[in-house]
């Protein structure tokens, strides 16, 4: 996936990742032709087709939760080397977006789930992306990106698959008074602890 970083102090937007499906009729929207969050989406949605466009929006360098694009900012970055940020997802989720939640290494050296020791001490080590697709090509990939068919793991190859009846992991479902919801994990340790989160409480442990 080619991919961006547009970079801007968090008055103005923030940090965000702008990836593409694919190298061709792309059309990159850089920093000096779009200096505020509002007219990056503006230019991206104007120049190319939103269905293959994906901005992820970095918490170390705050995106902004009140500007969102609900056709290209589907996924939200909650870990990467600078720290764990939970809270920043929940911020989107309270302003009405519906989103899905990734991590990264964010380390610049290109090592997916590596992050080297660094003597300005980054804060954690091993922030991946994983996605639930049903082959392994870069249209699959990106379609379940797009579609948040995907978690965030913190360096280990977490196998993880929920349904609330019959919807798969970023689907929306009827509502029902008891929703059933059945969860698989293939993980490298026992599980301490599952928790549900809802309205930005803790819902069930």
């Amino acid at each position: 996936l080619l991919g961006y970083e547009w970079t801007a102090p968090h008055e103005l937007g923030g940090h965000h990742n702008v990836f593409f499906r694919t190298t061709r009729d792309r059309n990159r929207v850089p920093r000096q032709e779009a200096t505020v969050l509002s007219e990056l989406f503006r230019r991206l949605a104007n120049e190319n087709n939103v269905r293959d466009v994906l901005v992820i929006p970095h918490a170390h360098q705050p995106g902004d939760p009140r500007h969102s694009h609900p056709h290209m900012e589907h996924l939200v970055e909650i870990m990467s080397a600078h720290g764990r940020f939970e809270w920043f997802g929940r911020m989107y989720l309270r302003h009405g977006h519906q989103v899905g939640f990734v991590a990264a290494s964010d380390d610049h050296l290109s090592h997916p789930g590596y992050t080297s020791p660094s003597p300005r001490g980054l804060a954690d080590q091993g922030g991946l992306a994983a996605v639930l697709a049903p082959t392994k090509t870069t249209d699959s990939i990106f379609d379940a990106l797009k579609s948040l068919a995907a978690y965030a793991t913190t360096g280990e190859r977490i196998l993880l698959d929920f349904n609330l009846g019959e919807a798969s992991m970023g689907q929306r479902a009827e509502y029902t008074t008891v929703p059933h919801l059945r969860g698989r994990v293939v993980g490298t340790a026992p599980i301490s602890n599952v928790s549900i989160i809802k309205n930005g409480q803790e819902w069930w442990k």
